[in-house]
């Protein structure tokens, strides 16, 4: 049999490898590099692809491009926007827990400690925890994210006095909590008096 040719031997694609590709397609719209009609051609070639070669082409540019330059998401290029300096309005502090009330609950919801009405913020968005003298915020699986210092809490982060905390698209400068609110606190639940 000489001279016959060799068959190529495909690997078929895993359904982890397509979803690799999916999430990259996902960046890429989020980034802007990617129309949303390019993303819906693009994802059913990806669902469609047979072997890794098909599979590989669909994101090939966009793996190439993004190794080239870091990645910067819509909500990288909001906070950069909103904590640049600018003629606008001064950045809001919000004071972190005290020990007599160690979790404040921030959201759109009406039950939240702290309301942000903005329809960037999820009802139950985030929470500032004091725990064992340090200070963090948990994202409450919000829509739009929660960040700190321009990096997305994935669940959970320290944060300290000065830090930038955004909740969607607001931000609030963290301050420590003032002596005498802490003096005041004490005492109004000590003689049982409202706040």
């Amino acid at each position: 049999m000489e001279g016959a040719p060799i068959p190529v031997v495909t690997r078929r694609v895993t359904d982890a490898e397509r979803d690799c590709v999916v999430r990259v397609l996902g960046e890429a719209v989020s980034d802007g590099r990617l129309s949303h009609d390019t993303f819906l051609t693009r994802l059913d070639a990806a669902l469609l692809s047979k072997d890794e070669g098909a599979l590989a082409s669909v994101v090939e540019d966009l793996v190439h491009r993004s190794m080239q330059r870091p990645r910067q998401t819509r909500a990288r290029r909001r906070w950069l926007q909103r904590s640049a300096p600018s003629g606008r309005m001064p950045i809001p502090s919000l004071v972190l827990p005290v020990p007599s009330t160690p979790f404040v609950s921030l959201g759109r919801s009406a039950a939240s400690d702290m309301r942000v009405d903005d329809p960037t913020v999820s009802g139950t968005h985030a929470g500032l925890l004091l725990f064992a003298g340090s200070w963090f915020v948990v994202d409450r699986n919000s829509t739009n994210g929660t960040f700190v210092n321009e990096s997305r809490v994935p669940e959970v982060a320290t944060v300290h006095p000065g830090d930038m905390l955004g909740l969607g698209s607001v931000t609030y400068r963290l301050t420590a909590p003032r002596p005498n609110a802490l003096i005041r606190t004490r005492v109004t639940r000590a003689l049982g008096m409202p706040r």
